[in-house]
């Protein structure tokens, strides 16, 4: 089983090396809690080893996304600069704006379009060392009916794991029902649960399919290195 790094050495030990290729893997918790902070790093360490991301963002823009972590020193504007940041902009037709992506959709319940531009960015990157997020995928549930959701979820999973993708799915907690978040826990390899202790960030595994887990519950403090760059130690 091949496993990408995430770049966090605490939480890579706990996973055996890193996080199994065609896994599928909520990212959950409280606003504040750290979860789109986590995920904007690992994405950052797997673009670092060679990755190409495609980025869904729902609650912010492209620009903000790239803005938040270049101020951290992960370099999302080179690597977008790069080609190895895609956005897909599911954002601006809720403030009215027209995108500058290259990638967008006009509403975001249009799962059939989201689901056909992911298949199609990844074809035309024509490599396997692809990761995917979609931040906030909790919004989903507010322009869409749960089924809906759930079956696009189903979709983007199943090609997730036949491509040998790791996919992140970012989940605000009180964003949608038990029951969905049921099924999204279900039809998923992973869950890593972010949440604040004092002024700690931690998260805890609290599945990862395959891999024995020692310790699930991680603090994560933050670091900044000699290099300037912050990230969880």
């Amino acid at each position: 089983m091949n496993k990408i790094p995430t770049g966090v050495p605490v939480l890579d030990r706990e996973l055996g090396g890193g996080i199994p290729e065609g896994y599928n893997i909520v990212v959950g918790g409280d606003p504040g809690s750290g979860k789109s902070y986590l995920t904007y790093f690992m994405l950052y360490s797997m673009m670092k080893q060679g990755y190409h991301c495609i980025f869904v963002t729902t609650d912010r823009t492209a620009n903000a996304i790239k803005e938040l972590a270049d101020e951290s020193g992960w370099e999302y504007t080179k690597l977008f600069e790069e080609g190895k940041l895609i956005f897909i902009d599911a954002h601006s037709w809720k403030v009215e704006q027209d995108s500058n992506e290259k990638y967008s959709l006009e509403i975001l319940s249009d799962f059939i379009g989201l689901s056909k531009m992911m298949g199609d960015i990844r074809k035309n990157l024509g490599t396997n060392k692809v990761v995917e997020v979609v931040d906030l995928f909790s919004e989903l549930f507010i322009y869409a009916d749960e089924n809906s959701v759930i079956q696009l979820l189903e979709m983007v999973c199943a090609r997730a794991r036949a491509s040998k993708t790791v996919c992140f799915f970012v989940l605000n907690d009180k964003m949608q029902s038990e029951k969905a978040l049921t099924s999204i826990e279900a039809l998923t390899e992973g869950t890593i649960h972010c949440f604040k202790e004092g002024a700690v960030n931690s998260i805890e595994i609290k599945k990862m399919e395959g891999v024995p887990l020692d310790s699930r519950k991680i603090s994560i403090p933050l670091s900044k290195g000699k290099d300037g760059i912050v990230r969880p130690r």
